[in-house]
């Protein structure tokens, strides 16, 4: 395996992939060029002088966020689901600030490694992969689960909400910002996500930075935090308490 350096991986965040091309889009000097293609070429993509491009066999996608979130090269990451281990579990409670009478939005349950350490009275969750379902309900928590879909499921007056969202393609952005317009003004939020927020350049993640990051707490996981899980993503951990807006 082989360490990126957030310098490529911030190059990496902003380029224009049309089919199974990918340019860059910036003019970098020759250092970082030849670092940004080295990892292009790693992963199949094969530059064209005509075309301006790397041009790949298949649409590159899903390797390019898979390098961006792991900071890796030669490393296979699959994408989707992958437990909480629990000493972040633990961690991500003692940042919830949980007080009795709260309820607490478990919005990716998964098959319960974070609701399994909440009061199951104040506890609704939301879990889309049917065989997760299958788990939880057997675990005794039909009666807490409220929707599947959680992007799809209209949800309100929670005080805190705690999760792990799923990272490809930045879902985690798309599911923090949704959960914070479930969360009651000064609830509180905590979540992991990928590292890639701090450092990706693209509009979205640039937004996210000015409008949620901007007064968050960031707590870095160390690397490997998720190991156990089957990913080495690298990993954060964000505390968001919602601003009351007037």
């Amino acid at each position: 395996m082989q360490q990126i350096n957030q310098d490529v991986l911030a190059v990496l965040s902003t380029v224009e992939i049309t089919g199974t091309n990918v340019k860059i889009t910036e003019q970098l000097d020759r250092k970082l060029y030849q670092q940004v293609n080295e990892v292009l070429e790693r992963i199949g993509g094969k530059w064209n002088k005509k075309a301006k491009a790397h041009i790949f066999n298949s649409n590159p996608t899903e390797k390019l966020e898979a390098v961006i979130n792991s900071g890796m090269l030669e490393l296979k990451i699959k994408t989707g689901y992958f437990p909480t281990p629990e000493k972040v579990v633990k961690q991500m409670i003692s940042l919830l600030e949980f007080q009795r009478g709260d309820i607490v939005l478990e919005p990716s349950s998964g098959q319960g490694h974070i609701a399994d350490q909440i009061p199951r009275e104040s506890l609704i969750m939301c879990e889309i992969l049917s065989e997760n379902r299958a788990v939880l309900i057997a675990k005794g928590y039909q009666q807490n689960l409220i929707g599947d879909d959680f992007l799809k499921t209209h949800i309100a007056g929670v005080n805190k909400i705690c999760m792990n969202p799923p990272f490809e393609l930045q879902n985690d952005i798309l599911h923090v910002t949704h959960a914070l317009d479930c969360l009651n003004p000064g609830g509180i939020l905590v979540s992991v996500m990928s590292s890639s927020v701090l450092f990706r350049n693209n509009k979205k993640t640039q937004k996210f930075r000015e409008d949620i990051l901007s007064y968050a707490e960031v707590i870095p996981l160390p690397e490997g935090s998720f190991k156990e899980s089957g990913t080495m993503v690298n990993t954060i951990l964000v505390k968001i308490r919602k601003r009351d807006v007037k």
